[in-house]
């Protein structure tokens, strides 16, 4: 072997991966046997120790997935051979560090773990572990066939299980890349903090890790099941096939025009609403909050918050909703876009429109889609946890002209002081103490179970007395209750 390539025994058997810029990386690396031909559509199975040393040096399969302006993706690289783990870490790591596990986001239905601005090389500077997953989407990994098929029990939440399976990798296997298996948080935003809030409640993934970051992603992003049975009977319907088996014979072609025909079925918002996790009382129980609230994930160090205006980044998707009001809203946005909303009725009209009248119509509509996508669902997750463990909670400010908009704290979480971050569609260099603070506390919970911006400033325990929340900005503030207004109006609304 090249004394110059890394190179390690692990449970799993012998890996040899490459140097980057002081940085050992080991790409690639299946953490279960391929899901195609039989074992499609079945949960996540351990791969065998590999006979021959494994060399990881180049990113593994993406799930298949649609096209997007989010991020892209060649589509040489998309395959449902897509089960596998990235790991890097300092170039001489030894001992036992902190382990982050980063979930990647994208509506279930886009992303990938081998995405480079996402990569956590700035946080192994600081000394920890990262490993970036990739998982199944779309419906590769939340097709609910319960009701199809009897042997299909947990197909809704499958991506999760892949998630655990991977987790369980690192448990089984860090250790000997230099890591601690008993110190391992999981972070994602969107999406990837949906599945954050889903692994906390989901009971084959207690004691895979201590700490969690779920960034604008709660236990709101999942789907019941009567819901979830509607897009699988439609997406079977368009595969032109009669039972599972033969969905399973189907070349990947035809089962990939029929979840774009899926797709194009549920509104205009679809990508972000056609596929997730489902609460199916089989993976994710029937009511997640309530087993948070019942302590599932107790003794869990939680560190959670939304950016500001998260949904006004919606804003540019269509020119349709440029001139949206809630009048228009309801006339013209299908029901099952609508739900995913919140509750958008005429209560809540009548009190944006009162107290915020120095906003547009569009702007009030997304100000309320805000608290009830993320603001509402993520406070109310992080006084459930707070009973059990301690939760940090933040709010992400800095923005430009259309606010601090939906996942665009991602590239200071990752420490990119040459971001290219559009958050009114103009570039526009992010301040250096902005990406400090974000950076720096994301790697401080990591590292030790307590956030710290960087400044004097004390970021207290959340709990539900106080609010306790950390305005990130040029300047940060920890202020109590921020959004006490629409925060009551919201409590008072049931």
């Amino acid at each position: 072997m090249n004394k110059f390539r890394p190179f390690l025994e692990a449970p799993c058997g012998k890996i040899a991966g490459f140097y980057e810029n002081n940085q050992a990386l080991f790409l690639g690396i299946p953490y279960a046997k391929p899901p195609v031909g039989d074992l499609r559509w079945r949960n996540p199975v351990e791969m065998p120790v590999f006979r021959d040393v494994f060399f990881a040096d180049k990113y593994g399969g993406t799930c298949p997935q649609p096209k997007s302006t989010w991020i892209e993706i060649e589509e040489d690289t998309q395959s449902e051979d897509c089960l596998y783990l990235n790991i890097r870490a300092s170039r001489n790591a030894c001992g036992s560090l902190p382990v982050a596990v980063h979930i990647h986001g994208g509506g279930y239905t886009i992303g990938t773990g081998a995405n480079e601005d996402e990569d956590g090389r700035n946080f192994v500077e600081q000394g920890m572990i990262f490993v970036t997953i990739n998982y199944r989407l779309g419906p590769y990994g939340f097709l609910y066939l319960d009701d199809i098929d009897k042997s299909c029990q947990g197909s809704g939440c499958i991506g999760i299980l892949d998630q655990i399976a991977a987790l369980r990798w690192v448990k089984k296997n860090i250790a000997a890349f230099g890591g601690n298996p008993d110190e391992v948080t999981i972070l994602g935003c969107s999406a990837g903090g949906g599945s954050v809030a889903a692994l906390m409640v989901v009971e084959q993934a207690k004691g895979l890790f201590n700490k969690a970051i779920a960034q604008s992603g709660s236990l709101r992003l999942t789907k019941s099941v009567e819901k979830a049975n509607a897009v699988a009977q439609t997406f079977m319907k368009y595969t032109g096939v009669a039972n599972l088996s033969e969905m399973r014979a189907l070349p990947h072609e035809k089962l990939f025009k029929a979840y774009s025909r899926t797709l194009k079925k549920y509104g205009f918002t679809a990508k972000e609403t056609a596929f997730a996790p489902v609460r199916d009382n089989v993976v994710i129980p029937e009511e997640p909050f309530l087993a948070l609230e019942h302590g599932a994930a107790k003794g869990v160090k939680f560190l959670t918050g939304t950016a500001k205006d998260e949904m006004n980044g919606f804003k540019h998707i269509s020119r349709i909703t440029k001139i949206l009001s809630f009048r228009i809203f309801k006339w013209i946005v299908p029901q099952d876009v609508s739900e995913y909303f919140g509750r958008i009725d005429d209560v809540v009209a009548d009190f944006y429109n009162r107290n915020y009248k120095f906003l547009s119509k569009p702007d009030r509509l997304f100000k309320a889609a805000t608290a009830g996508v993320f603001l509402l669902p993520q406070l109310h997750m992080a006084i459930a946890q707070s009973k059990y463990a301690p939760v940090y909670y933040y709010r992400f400010d800095w923005g430009g002209k259309d606010g601090a908009l939906h996942g665009s704290e991602s590239p200071f979480v990752f420490g990119r002081y040459d971001a290219d971050v559009k958050p009114d569609r103009e570039y526009r260099k992010p301040p250096q103490t902005v990406v400090n603070a974000m950076h720096n506390a994301w790697a401080a919970f990591i590292k030790t179970g307590t956030p710290a911006t960087g400044t004097t400033i004390n970021w207290e325990l959340f709990d539900d007395t106080n609010y306790a929340t950390m305005l990130i900005d040029e300047k940060c503030e920890l202020k109590h209750d921020p959004d006490k207004h629409e925060r009551v109006f919201w409590d008072n609304l049931n």
